[in-house]
């Protein structure tokens, strides 16, 4: 394992160093090829705008970090619409500390909406333990 402080590595400094496909044939090839990964996959989580991570810890519960990434271009207010794809949740299970809308809920699937300020994240915490 190794530990090396945060500041050692800066995401600015991989523009260059970590390139791979970034320069490929054209922006058309990259976006057709980012749309069919996006097509043949089935995220539980997804979102339109900015960047999500989730996560499920050892009690159960979902956890959802959703954030403004722009990165290398200028930070911008953004209103991701993310969807989870995750069977049996009511609207009761969510907490975040920032107001979201639920735009639909059914059976299988949930769309929440809510706004970032530049360079902001937020986290959803799905309680799912009875």
């Amino acid at each position: 394992m190794f530990n090396i402080p945060p500041t050692f590595v800066r995401r600015q400094d991989q523009y260059n160093r970590v390139c791979y496909g970034r320069d490929s044939i054209s922006q058309l090839i990259n976006k057709s090829t980012q749309l069919v990964l996006k097509y043949l996959s089935n995220p539980v989580v997804d979102t339109d705008a900015g960047k999500v991570i989730a996560f499920k810890d050892i009690r159960g519960d979902t956890h959802i970090i959703v954030e403004e990434d722009a990165h290398p271009m200028p930070a911008i207010t953004i209103k991701p619409l993310i969807i989870l794809n995750l069977p049996g949740l009511s609207a009761d299970k969510f907490t975040c500390d920032k107001a979201f809308s639920i735009v639909s809920i059914n059976e299988n699937s949930v769309q929440l909406r809510l706004t970032l300020e530049p360079e902001e994240f937020e986290i959803f915490n799905i309680i799912r333990r009875a």
